[in-house]
C-alpha cells in the first residue's frame, strides 16, 4: 500500500514538474494568452497626407520675356503685336508656342528683329536685349535748271533747288521738282551709307509733255519710268516731257519688258507689252498695301518707298531669303514681319496701320486719274499724285490737282486726328481751243474815225484861211 502511494506520489510531482517547464519555455505554435490590464489612452501620432501628382492645365502657367534696348524707348513688338517702348514685360503662356519673333524699332535706328525659340518657366524671365544701330545716312544734293524750284523729298520734305537733303536713310528715295511753267520732275535715287548722290534735273516747259497709257498681258505688273514708280498695270503715266522715256514691266515669274518709248506733245502713247514666262527665275517680288496709304517701307532697314492708295508698292528683283520688313506711318504704330522670299514668286503683304493712342494729326491721301498730277494744298505744291500728306493739324484744306492737257480740279478736305482723309480725282480733258475769227468794226466802232476826218477837214480850212 505504501509502495503504491510512493508511485502515485512521484507521478504527480512529476506531472507538476512538466506543467511548470511547460508554462516557462512556452509552445511556439500557440499564441500567448493576454491578460487585461487598465485601460489606456492610445497615443496620437501627425497624420501625413498622401498627395497625388496632378497635371496642370494648358495655358495656366505663365512666364515672362523682359525685353530692354540700348538705348531704350524703342516700340516693341511680340509676335507682330505692339507691347509698348522699352523697358517692357510681356507675359506668355509656358506651355504656348515656343517660337517667337521679338522686333524693336525707333526712328534714328535700323530695325532689330529676333527669333526665340522656347517659353520661360512657371514664373520665370527671360531677359532680352536689342543693341541698337544708329541708321547709315548719306545725302541728296538737287539742281534743277532753272534754279529756284520746289524739290520733294519722299512726298515730305520739301527745299528750294539747288539744295540738299542730309541725313537722308540708305536705299532708294522719289524726288520731284516743280516749278510753275515747267514739267514737274520726277526721279528715283539711291542713297549710299556716307555719300552724297546727285539729282541734276532741266525742267522742260509745260507746253511740251504727253502721256503714257501702260498695261500688259498678264496684268498686274509692276510699272517704271526713268526710274520713278507709277504703280502696277494698267496705270497711266501723265506730265512726261517729250521724247523717249525709259520704260521696265516687272511681274514675278514673267520675263522684264525693257524699251525706250516715245511721248509725244500732247498725245496719249499705248504701251501693251506680252510678258514671256520665266522658266530660271532669280528674283521674287514683294507687293505691299496698308491701311492708310502713305506709309514707308523698309525691308532689312532699306527705305524701298512708300505704299500707294488703292495699288500696292511692289519691290522687284528681290533675292530669295529671309528679310525683316517694317512698315511706318507718322500718327500710327509701327508694324514689323519676317518674310520669306521664294524664286518666281511674289508674296502679298497687307496691313492695317493701328493709330497711336492719342493721335495730334491726321492725313490726306490723293489718287488721281491719270496719275502724275501736280497736287497742292493751299496753294503750296506738295508732290505728284498718288501721294499722302502726314502730319497734318486737324482742320479744312483747300486741295487742287493741275496736269498739262486736263482741266484745274478742286476740293476742301477736313482733316481730324488719328485718321487719313481719302480723296480721288478724275481728270477731265482741257476743251481744244481754237483761234476765233476776227470780229468786223461795228458801227461803234466807227464813230472815232468819222471824228478825227471832221477834225482834220477843219483845221486845213483854218490853215488856207490863215
Amino acid at each position: 500500500m505504501r509502495f503504491h502511494l510512493l508511485i502515485l506520489s512521484t507521478f504527480v510531482c512529476a506531472m507538476l514538474i512538466c506543467g511548470v517547464a511547460s508554462a516557462v519555455d512556452g509552445d511556439p505554435t500557440e499564441e500567448p494568452t493576454l491578460t487585461e490590464s487598465p485601460t489606456e489612452e492610445p497615443t496620437e501620432y501627425p497624420t501625413i497626407p498622401i498627395t497625388t501628382p496632378t497635371t496642370s492645365p494648358i495655358g495656366s502657367e505663365h512666364g515672362y520675356f523682359s525685353i530692354s534696348s540700348s538705348p531704350s524707348g524703342g516700340d516693341v513688338y511680340f509676335d507682330g503685336s505692339y507691347q509698348g517702348e522699352t523697358p517692357v514685360s510681356v507675359r506668355v503662356a509656358s506651355t504656348g508656342s515656343p517660337r517667337h519673333t521679338i522686333s524693336v524699332n525707333m526712328a534714328g535706328y535700323e530695325s532689330w528683329s529676333t527669333t526665340y525659340n522656347g517659353n520661360p518657366m512657371d514664373g520665370a524671365t527671360i531677359p532680352i536685349t536689342a543693341y541698337l544701330v544708329p541708321d547709315q545716312l548719306g545725302d541728296i544734293h538737287v539742281m534743277s535748271s532753272p534754279s529756284g524750284a520746289t524739290a520733294t523729298l519722299d512726298g515730305h520734305e520739301q527745299q528750294t533747288t539747288p539744295c540738299t537733303f542730309s541725313d537722308v536713310t540708305s536705299g532708294r528715295h522719289d524726288v520731284s521738282i516743280y516749278m510753275a511753267g515747267y514739267q514737274t520732275y520726277s526721279s528715283s535715287v539711291y542713297v549710299h551709307d556716307g555719300k552724297t548722290s546727285e539729282v541734276a534735273a532741266t525742267l522742260s516747259p509745260l507746253a511740251r509733255t504727253g502721256t503714257l497709257s501702260i498695261s500688259s498681258n498678264p496684268g498686274k505688273a509692276a510699272v517704271t519710268v526713268d526710274g520713278s514708280y507709277y504703280g502696277t498695270t494698267p496705270t497711266v503715266a501723265g506730265n512726261l516731257p517729250v521724247g523717249d522715256h525709259w520704260i521696265v514691266v516687272t511681274k514675278s515669274g514673267y520675263q522684264d519688258y525693257r524699251a525706250y518709248v516715245r511721248v509725244e506733245a500732247g498725245r496719249t502713247t499705248t504701251v501693251n507689252p506680252t510678258l514671256a514666262s520665266d522658266r530660271e527665275p532669280d528674283y521674287g517680288t514683294i507687293s505691299v498695301l496698308s491701311n492708310p496709304a502713305g506709309a514707308d517701307v523698309y525691308i532689312d532697314g532699306v527705305y524701298y518707298g512708300h505704299t500707294r492708295a488703292g495699288d500696292p508698292l511692289v519691290v522687284t528683283e528681290v533675292t530669295p531669303k529671309t528679310y525683316t520688313v517694317l512698315i511706318s506711318k507718322a500718327g500710327y504704330q509701327d508694324y514689323t514681319t519676317t518674310m520669306v522670299v521664294r524664286t518666281g514668286e511674289n508674296h502679298d503683304l497687307s496691313v492695317t496701320l493701328p493709330p497711336n493712342p492719342n493721335p495730334t494729326s491726321g492725313g490726306i491721301a490723293v489718287i488721281s486719274s491719270p496719275t502724275g498730277a501736280e497736287v497742292f494744298e493751299d496753294n503750296v505744291f506738295k508732290g505728284i499724285s498718288p501721294l499722302t500728306l502726314d502730319s497734318q493739324k486737324p482742320g479744312s484744306y483747300g486741295i487742287s490737282l493741275r496736269m498739262d492737257g486736263y482741266q484745274d480740279w478742286q476740293t476742301t478736305v477736313q482733316v481730324t486726328a488719328g485718321q487719313t482723309s481719302q480723296i480721288t480725282a478724275t481728270m477731265n480733258a482741257a476743251p481744244t481751243t481754237t483761234t476765233p475769227p476776227t470780229p468786223a468794226p461795228t458801227q461803234a466802232g466807227m464813230i472815232p474815225l468819222t471824228v478825227m476826218t471832221a477834225i482834220g477837214a477843219v483845221a486845213i480850212v483854218l490853215l488856207r484861211r490863215g
